[in-house]
């Protein structure tokens, strides 16, 4: 070695000694969780309500761990759900387990969800007063004990259903004049009330039957009304009044009785509700006399009347007909149902023979055939703004109605059906016109049925 880098050497081993700074100790271990808990380990809400979960983690001394994080779940979110910061909701009634959980150790709170208790109801009706045969909605509206609305299931009631009446989904009906009726929602041990009256609904037509009537002199007819509301219903109990134009042919009373006084004509006047309807009445000679076809339409729908197998006049549904006819030596009556706007069969009957008929031959067209088969026509009217479809599967391949039930307030009509052996309806939804999936299906008893008119009448209630 060079003599002149000896002290650079020795500098260098000089400075690679002991410098006397003291290095720092390392840190110190984790705090370990020993357990978790949890206020409060109990909690019940209401349905739509909040709760605090508040979580602290301690080490084996018992001490607070600070900077503790923890993670919460819930046995069933759908019943009660948790948040990242621990806030429970309420979803629907039932039972939870909210589990917190730091450093592997974990604590239980117990969750109940309840329904708010109903503070009150209150029960609204855009008219209190309602026509016969009309409907109105009637909302209610449920408030918990802080008078926040809440939703409930409710229980609708009249305190007269004979003059009103209302469907599970609040929809009132007037039935009949009268009132005051008191309309209930009730849920939670709490009811809410509206008050309405029923007023009678205008006539809207008036028809008189006969509308011909054919008299001897002496004798007598009694006349019959067919009166309809503006909503397309039956009126009954109803005042008339009952006029002859020509009493010197023919008189009538306060019960529809017209007697025939002299040969002539009068029109007979039948007045209900501001509304006349009319008929005529002619009093003939037995030399002028020819016999007539008092035919009386129970059915639906419309039917042609034949004389020894000619059609000699069509009658309308529910209408009765006087047909003249030129004397004849037999007489053979028979009927046939014109094709129905639904599907069903052609229904039609056929007398025995009457020798020199005279005066009136009654014709009385039923849903009871000669054979003794029934046939029905449904009739249904829907309370509801929601428009169905419906189904009468009765008869031997029958194909399906798929007719729109109107909501106008107007019964639609449809085919008749053969009953064999029993009648179910079936109804499905306005979206469903393939009639793939039923959501309402019941039998039609026998015993609903209108003997004359086979009419069975059915209020469907489908939710809006």
């Amino acid at each position: 070695m060079h003599r002149a880098l000896l002290p650079l050497v020795l500098l260098i081993v000089a400075c690679g000694g002991d410098s006397g700074v003291t290095q720092p100790p390392p840190p110190p271990p984790s705090p370990v969780v020993d357990r978790v808990t949890v206020v409060p380990t109990t909690l019940t809400l209401n349905v739509g309500a909040t709760g605090q979960l508040q979580a602290s983690a301690l080490d084996a001394a018992g001490a607070p761990i600070n900077g503790a994080t923890f993670s919460y779940t819930s046995s069933a979110p759908a019943i009660a759900s948790v948040s990242a910061l621990g806030t429970i909701s309420g979803k629907v009634t039932g039972t939870a387990t909210i589990t917190t959980t730091s450093g592997g150790k974990s604590a239980l709170t117990a969750v109940t969800v309840q329904l708010a208790p109903v503070g009150n109801i209150t029960v609204t009706l855009s008219r209190t007063l309602l026509k016969e045969s009309d409907t109105v909605r009637a909302i209610a509206t449920v408030r918990d004990e802080q008078n926040q609305v809440i939703l409930r299931d409710l229980v609708w009631s009249s305190s007269d259903s004979s003059v009103a009446v209302v469907t599970p989904f609040g929809l009132v009906l007037g039935v009949a004049p009268g009132g005051p009726v008191t309309i209930a929602a009730t849920a939670g041990g709490k009811s809410g009330t509206a008050i309405i009256a029923v007023i009678p609904a205008s006539v809207q037509t008036v028809k008189v039957k006969p509308d011909t009537a054919d008299l001897l002199p002496g004798s007598t007819k009694q006349m019959t009304l067919v009166v309809t509301d503006e909503f397309g219903y039956p009126v009954t109990n109803r005042p008339m009044t009952w006029a002859s134009v020509n009493p010197n042919a023919a008189t009538v009373d306060s019960t529809g009785m017209v007697t025939a006084v002299a040969v002539g004509e009068s029109t007979i006047l039948a007045t209900v509700g501001g509304v006349t309807g009319q008929s005529l009445a002619r009093v003939t000679t037995l030399a002028q006399a020819r016999f007539r076809i008092e035919v009386t339409n129970h059915l639906m729908y419309r039917v042609d009347i034949l004389q020894n197998g000619v059609v000699v006049a069509t009658t309308g549904a529910q209408e009765s007909a006087t047909i003249e006819r030129p004397l004849t030596p037999t007489l053979t009556l028979s009927w046939r149902m014109l094709p129905p706007v639904g599907h069903g069969e052609t229904l039609g009957e056929t007398y025995p023979p009457i020798l020199n008929p005279t005066g009136a031959v009654p014709l009385v067209i039923d849903n009871v055939m000669n054979d003794g088969r029934i046939y029905f026509n449904p009739v249904l009217r829907n309370l509801t703004a929601k428009k169905v479809r419906a189904d009468f599967p009765v008869r031997d391949n029958a194909a399906p109605c798929n007719c729109s039930i109107t909501t106008d307030g107007a019964p639609q009509q449809y085919g008749y059906w053969l009953w064999s052996p029993v009648a179910v309806l079936r109804v499905y939804g306005e979206l469903d016109p393939l009639l793939i999936g039923p959501f309402l299906s019941f039998p039609v008893p026998l015993a609903a049925l209108e003997t004359r008119s086979g009419v069975w009448l059915f209020n469907l209630l489908v939710a809006p």
